[in-house]
Formats: C-alpha cells, structure tokens, sequence
C-alpha cells in the first residue's frame, strides 16, 4: 500500500477505534449506573460483561423503568445504528488487514472465528471501501452524539443531585 494511502488509511482507522473505545465506555457506564445504583433488571444477576449483553440489559432496564422511557426510542435506535458498526468493529478489532486492492481504494480485513458446529475454525474476510470505513467512522460520531445526553440523563437520574439542583452548564456528567 502506498505511503499516502497507509497515512490516511490509519487516520480513518484511528478515529474509528477511538469512537468505539468511547462508545463501549458509555456503554459501560451506563450498565454501572443501571446495576448498581438502580437496582438492574431481573432478568441480569451479575453485571453483564459482553458488550452485547451490556446492550440487552440496557434496552430491558429502560423498557421497565418510566423514569427512563422517554430515553427509549431513541435508545433503540442507536443500538440499531451500532449493530452496523460493529460488525465492522468486530473485523477491525479481532483480525487484521490482509491486503489492499489500489483500483476500488478497498481494505481486506480477516478474521479466524470457530465454525458455527464448534467443530473447527473458519478463515473469514470482508472487503471494505475507503468511503464506507469513513462512513462507519462518522457513524461512530453520531452514536456517540446520541448517548452522551441520554447518558446525562441517566446519571441524573441513577446518582445525580436531586431533582431541580442546578448543575454545571455544558459539561459532561458522565466523565470517563
């Protein structure tokens, strides 16, 4: 791969796992809050550790919780948005860059994963355009743009001041 397509290559990469790391990291705090300042969801035992599993319990702590239903919808929806991603993610994060195709400006990531039968191993690769990994970045941006304020607002709520206690205006209350 030339220089300058590696360059802008791992620029677009970098910010694609930055976004991802803060996204997992909301994720995570909103599952802290949930669990143990409010009491979860019976369905959820122990704290969830998989990142799908942080996402379930989620969706079922705010589909029971009226405090949290108006958060709801749109909840859903950015984890819609995330399903998306991170298939990309899972690519990125968990196999490697095998090869780059110059004439469709396209990256070959691949991954080994154990066959659905248990049985073995399968080699697995996706190619991926320049513009659609920038996309999947700017996808990043925006799921982060709609859960910080639904975090906020699930930090008032979970451990925050009590209600009408004013607060800092324009800075983060989820600090990670």
């Amino acid at each position: 791969m030339p220089k300058h397509v590696q360059v802008i290559f791992y620029h677009v990469l970098g910010g694609f796992i930055a976004r991802y790391g803060f996204i997992d990291s909301l994720v995570a705090s909103m599952c802290q809050i949930l669990f143990e300042n409010m009491g979860g969801h019976p369905d959820f035992v122990s704290a969830p550790q998989r990142f799908t599993k942080r996402r379930e319990f989620i969706l079922k702590c705010y589909a029971v919780d009226p405090r949290l239903s108006p958060d709801e919808p749109a909840l859903v929806n950015i984890f819609k948005t995330l399903d998306g991603v991170d298939d990309y993610r899972h690519f990125i994060v968990h196999g490697c860059h095998t090869d780059y195709f110059p004439e469709k400006e396209a990256h070959q990531f691949t991954r080994v994963d154990a066959r659905d039968d248990r049985k073995g191993y399968q080699q697995i690769s996706i190619t991926v355009t320049h513009r659609v990994l920038t996309e999947v970045t700017q996808a990043g941006t925006q799921i982060v743009k709609g859960l910080v304020p639904i975090g906020d607002r699930l930090q008032k709520i979970g451990c925050g001041p009590p209600e009408g206690t004013p607060t800092a205006v324009g800075l983060p209350v989820i600090s990670l």
